[in-house]
C-alpha cells in the first residue's frame, strides 16, 4: 500500500519525493509552473483530483488540462458528495471527454444501500458500454456522507470493502485497485481502516494529515484528533522546528501506510519480550526505527519528549528511561511507579544524536 502525501504548492519543494502522487487540479491551474516542477520530482503515478472535497470542482475541460499539465496517470472522475444520483450522471458525462486512459470512479451516498448501489449501477454501465476497451477503471473510496457534507453520515469506510471487493469481483473477474481518498479521523483511520485497506490490498491512500498536524506544532499519534489543511495562503512561513517535526510526520505515515498498521508490532507473545499485562522489557531501537527511523535524532534536539516519541512508536504511557548496553545499542525500558532513573541515562543521551 503506498502514501501520496499531500503538502501545499509553496512548500513541495521542502520535502521528500515520493512515487505515488496526488495533485489537486485547482492547484495545478493556480500554480501551473512551480507546482508540477516540484511535484513531478521522482513520481511514477500521478493521481488528480477533481477538487470536490475542497470546494474547488473543476470542469472537464480543466481537468483534461490540469492532468496535461502534470501529465497525470490517472482522473478522478467528478463527484457529488453524499450523492448517488449526480455523481453518476456527472462521471458518465466526464468519461468520453478524459484524455488520460486511467480513470477513478469515486461511488457516493449518505447511506450503505445507495453507496452500493451506485457502485453497482456505474459497474453495469462500464459493462454494457464496453469502457473497458477505452479506459482502466479504479474505485476511490470516500466515507458515506449526508448530500453535499465533508461530514460522514453513517460510519466508516470499514464497512465498504466488503461490498467494494465482492461487487468488482463479480462484475470484473478480478477486483479492481482500490484507493482510499484522504484521512478524517486519525485515530479511526489508524486503528480500524488502515489495517482493513491493506490487508483487502488496497492501492494507496493520499492525504496531507502529516503536514497538517506538523504544521499546529504536533506529533503524528492516532490520537492527535481531526486536523483539516485549509487554504495553502494559511502557511506563508513554517519555521525550521516546524519543517523538521512535518519532515518527522511523513516518515511516520509513510510506515504506518506500508506496514498496514499504526505503531510497532505487539509485543506480547514475542520471544524476550514480557506478556500484555507486565512491564515491558527493554526495547530495542531497530524495533522502533519500523515507526521513525529518526525519532531519537528528533528526541535528543528537543523536538519531543521521551514519552510523546515512544507514544508515536505505539507504546502505552508511562516514564521511559534509557539503558546503554553491549556495544552502540540503546535499549529504552518502561519504569515502573516505584523506579526512578538512576542517574546514567543523562550520560547516554550525549550520544544519542549519534545514532542513525
Amino acid at each position: 500500500m503506498k502514501l501520496a502525501r499531500i503538502v501545499p504548492p509553496q512548500w513541495e519543494a521542502h520535502f521528500p519525493t515520493e512515487e505515488y502522487r496526488m495533485a489537486l487540479a485547482h492547484w495545478v491551474l493556480e500554480e501551473p509552473e512551480t507546482y508540477p516542477k516540484y511535484l513531478k520530482r521522482g513520481a511514477k503515478y500521478i493521481i488528480i483530483d477533481n477538487g470536490s472535497f475542497e470546494d474547488e470542482p473543476v470542469s472537464v475541460e480543466n481537468l483534461n488540462n490540469a492532468a496535461a499539465i502534470i501529465k497525470a496517470d490517472e482522473v478522478i472522475l467528478p463527484d457529488v458528495l453524499g450523492n448517488a444520483k449526480e455523481t453518476l450522471h456527472h462521471s458518465w458525462k466526464a468519461l468520453g471527454q478524459i484524455a488520460t486512459k486511467r480513470v477513478m470512479f469515486v461511488p457516493q451516498g449518505h447511506t450503505l444501500k445507495e453507496w452500493r448501489e451506485c457502485l453497482r449501477t456505474w459497474l453495469a454501465y462500464w459493462k454494457e458500454n464496453k469502457w473497458s476497451h477505452e479506459y482502466e477503471l479504479a474505485i476511490g473510496l470516500s466515507s458515506l456522507r449526508m448530500e453535499g457534507s465533508k461530514m460522514p453520515q453513517v460510519g466508516t469506510r470499514v464497512q465498504l470493502i466488503p461490498p467494494l471487493l465482492a461487487a468488482t469481483t463479480s462484475a470484473s473477474g478480478g477486483t479492481l485497485p482500490f484507493h482510499l481518498l484522504g484521512v478524517g479521523n486519525p485515530k479511526e483511520f489508524a486503528e480500524r481502516e488502515l489495517p482493513a485497506a491493506f490487508q483487502a490490498g488496497a492501492r494507496g491512500v493520499d492525504t496531507s494529515l502529516a503536514f497538517a498536524v506538523g504544521a499546529e506544532g504536533k506529533l503524528l499519534t492516532p490520537n492527535v484528533g481531526k486536523v483539516r489543511l485549509g487554504s495553502p495562503e494559511s502557511y506563508p512561513e513554517l519555521s525550521t522546528w516546524t519543517r523538521r517535526l512535518i519532515f518527522l510526520n511523513l516518515h511516520i505515515l509513510s510506515e504506518w501506510v506500508t506496514n498496514g498498521f499504526a505503531g510497532i508490532p505487539n509485543f506480547a507473545g514475542i520471544q524476550g519480550f514480557a506478556g500484555a499485562h507486565a512491564h515491558l522489557d527493554a526495547i530495542p531501537t531497530f524495533w522502533i526505527r519500523q515507526t521513525a527511523s529518526k525519532w531519537l535524532k528528533f528526541w535528543a534536539e528537543g523536538f519531543c519528549d521521551l514519552p510523546k516519541a515512544m507514544e508515536t512508536c505505539g507504546m502505552p504511557p508511562g516514564k521511559y528511561a534509557l539503558l546503554k548496553e553491549k556495544g552502540r545499542e540503546v535499549y529504552v525500558r518502561q519504569l515502573t511507579q516505584f523506579q526512578a532513573p538512576t542517574g546514567k541515562e543523562t550520560l547516554i543521551t550525549i550520544g544519542i544524536a549519534t545514532l542513525d
